[in-house]
């Protein structure tokens, strides 16, 4: 038995021997690095593997989990030599996430050995909807408060918020800048929401130092949507911009929208709307500097039983408002739009603004002033207050008071409802001072109309109101006079020199008489020149409406109900009997197409017989006709492409009738008679389609 067992161990030291002078293959070495591990939610970052080694030959695996648990590896993706979605073998891949948390990543390498051997390393990635700036450095937080929260520690005094819903209720009580990712675009606004319950605040601002400013949030549903106090001592310094504060109900206590006191604030480019309190619905301000322009008060309510100031209310305060605009405000008893209540040592100025269709029992419906002083009113567009500089008393003729943001549901474009239409008093007409904004609530620059300017100051083409009202081209085919497009009388005879005129800039509007329109013809070529590659190609920013009829003026038109008549302006591609127009006309970001006929496209060579919209064009059309259109790929009619799968495309009230896609020799199939979207988000409201035909489908 002994000499067994000492054969036994000779054998095994043998072999250990054996295979330590041959060396066992070594296992590699997983290396993962990465970009940032602080990342905002669906946001690429780059995973590194292409580090990881093996010192007897080559990495034939990599694989990555991108919520690993430590015990199960659950491969999320991989590359081989002959297995990589990305076309490159190399160890490197992107990834996002798209919920806020705290991620384990793991890389697994393999080698070439036999059996195959692994190794895994790991990193944490921070994933949120907050990120705080200190420095070159970002962290990355899921709410708002831990954000604030971490800004003394990382000493940075900037918090970004990226688009999402925050149930929260947020205490600032530092000195910061709180705003979010894409504060200058309200698209991106309405989508980046601060909602707090009921019985709270959406925003208490506590920080009493060189100022706290706030910008491109919509802040809903709370108590209130703005709170902040200081003290007879010391006053909390505010700024607020392109916000959205509505829908907060401060029940029996005042400032629905916002409450201050002790406050000095700038409030500019905002919308103040549909809030509710006892008094001041929309702003409450007491013992308060508080500097308001730009900014649209709507549909706010103060409902104590002897109410004050449905839009604003102020006791003892300094206040200026200028190029503002208040409609539809209601209050119990006084001032549906303002109410001011304060003593000889205030002073209240009010430049360039518009109040209009306010309510309350008082007579005094729109302002309505409790105080030892009078409010100093300049240059407005108001119905019944009886003392003021040069008032305006008629209709700014809004575009639809009731439809606040217009068809595109979204705010600060040129669809709102509460910008004015032309024929109003408002073009040009205010009186400039070292306050007054020269860009309106949407960004857009005031603009030297086509008409006689009755402002002053520099410059003097500044319009009364939050909105600067639109300037109008005209075109016209039987116009005669001097072809510049100013008036109906010198209106341009072919759309493609009103497009052309080098004025355009966004926020303008082209009126188009009922007629027909070929993309081949200018001044240039009054007959056209039969060239298959000429459109109409958009504007970004600029609106395009047909079917006016000249001889009743701008309201031949009914602007807020659907396909209102026969009068289309028709934007015919057949340009002589036998040749049309590849595409009849190409989109533009921001634009819009209302009131036209689309026929006659022919497009043999590539995709889109009536419109194209390429990427980066977010556009609308509305009470639009396209029909006899014809594209040998896709898209007889409509072919809309986004390769970043951002663009939006909106048809509102059109019509899709007799187009087709048919089969060619280079495609194998041909799809969307009427419309075929590739990569865009397209919106279809209230519209028709018939006898539409294509060889694959759609």
């Amino acid at each position: 038995m002994f000499k067994k067992i000492n054969i036994i161990s000779v054998i095994v030291f043998i072999l250990f021997y054996h295979s330590m002078a041959l060396g066992c293959p070594p296992f590699p070495t997983a290396l993962l690095t990465v970009d940032s591990n602080h990342v905002a939610v669906n946001v690429d970052i780059t995973f590194d593997g292409s580090g990881s080694s093996d010192t007897d030959g080559p990495i034939t695996k990599y694989e990555w989990d991108f919520n690993y648990n430590s015990s199960t590896f659950n491969c999320n993706y991989y590359e081989t030599s002959d297995i990589h979605t990305d076309n490159t073998f190399d160890g490197i891949t992107t990834h996002s996430f798209p919920a806020p948390g705290v991620y384990t990543v793991a890389l697994r390498v393999t080698d070439d050995s036999t059996p195959a051997k692994y190794d895994i390393d790991t990193m944490t990635v921070s994933v949120g909807l907050v990120k705080v700036i200190s420095g070159t450095q970002e962290r990355f937080y899921s709410t708002i408060s831990d954000a604030i929260n971490a800004v003394s520690t990382l000493d940075g005094n900037e918090v970004v918020v990226y688009p999402g819903i925050f149930e929260e209720s947020i205490i600032i009580n530092k000195d910061i800048t709180l705003r979010s990712q894409y504060n200058n675009d309200w698209g991106k606004i309405t989508e980046t929401v601060i909602e707090s319950a009921s019985d709270s605040n959406a925003i208490t601002v506590t920080a009493a130092g060189s100022g706290c400013e706030i910008y491109g949030f919509t802040i809903k549903n709370g108590l209130r949507g703005i709170y902040s106090e200081g003290t007879s001592s010391e006053d909390i310094s505010l700024i607020l911009g392109n916000l959205i504060i509505s829908d907060n109900d401060a029940n029996t206590c005042n400032g629905g929208g916002i409450y201050f006191e002790y406050v000095d604030a700038n409030i500019n480019n905002s919308y103040i709307i549909e809030n509710e309190a006892a008094n001041g619905g929309g702003i409450y301000c007491e013992n308060s500097d508080l500097n308001i322009a730009n900014c649209v008060f709507w549909k706010n309510t103060a409902k104590a039983v002897s109410s004050y100031g449905g839009g604003l209310y102020f006791v003892d305060s300094d206040i200026s408002i200028d190029r503002n605009t208040f409609s539809k405000n209601s209050s119990v008893e006084y001032g549906g739009a303002i109410c001011s209540n304060y003593d000889s040592n205030s002073s209240v100025s009010v430049y360039n603004s518009i109040f209009w269709n306010n309510t309350a029992n008082t007579t005094d419906y729109d302002i309505y002033n409790t105080g030892s002083s009078s409010i100093s009113l300049n240059r407005c567009i108001i119905s019944n207050y009886p003392t003021g500089s040069d008032l305006l008393r008629n209709s700014p003729n809004f575009k639809d008071e009731d439809d606040i943001f217009g068809s595109d549901m979204i705010a600060g474009t040129c669809d709102d409802g509460l910008r004015p239409l032309p024929e109003t008093q408002a073009i040009d007409a205010s009186y400039k001072t070292a306050s007054t904004p020269t860009t309106d609530i949407a960004g857009i620059a005031s603009i030297d109309s086509l008409c006689a300017n009755t402002g002053s100051g520099s410059p003097d083409y500044i319009d009364i109101g939050a909105y600067e009202v639109p300037r109008i081209f005209f075109v016209d085919y039987n116009a005669t006079g001097a072809n510049d497009g100013n008036s109906w009388d010198d209106a341009y005879n072919y759309l493609r020199d009103a497009l052309d005129d080098n004025r355009l800039t966004a926020g303008d509007w082209i009126f188009v008489s009922a007629g027909t329109y070929y993309p081949d013809a200018d001044t240039t070529y009054p007959n056209g020149n039969d060239n298959i590659e000429r459109r109409f190609d958009l504007v970004d920013g600029v609106y395009v409406f047909g079917g006016f009829t000249v001889s009743a003026g701008l309201h031949s038109r009914d602007w807020n109900s659907g396909v209102y008549s026969a009068n289309f302006a028709i934007l015919d591609g057949a340009l002589n009997s036998s040749i049309k127009s590849k595409t009849v006309v190409r989109g533009a970001d921001g634009a819009r197409l209302d009131g036209f006929t689309i026929t006659n496209g022919k497009n043999e060579t590539s995709p889109g017989g009536g419109l194209i919209t390429q990427d980066g064009d977010s556009m609308l059309v509305a009470n639009c006709i396209f029909k006899n259109n014809r594209s040998k790929f896709c898209g007889g009619a409509v072919y809309a492409l986004s390769d970043q799968y951002e663009d939006t495309v909106i048809f509102e009230n059109c019509v899709f009738a007799g187009n087709t896609a048919w089969l060619n020799s280079t495609y194998s199939a041909s799809s969307g008679g009427a419309v075929f979207n590739d990569g865009v988000k397209a919106v279809f409201s209230s519209c028709i389609f018939n006898g539409n035909a294509a060889t694959d489908g759609g």
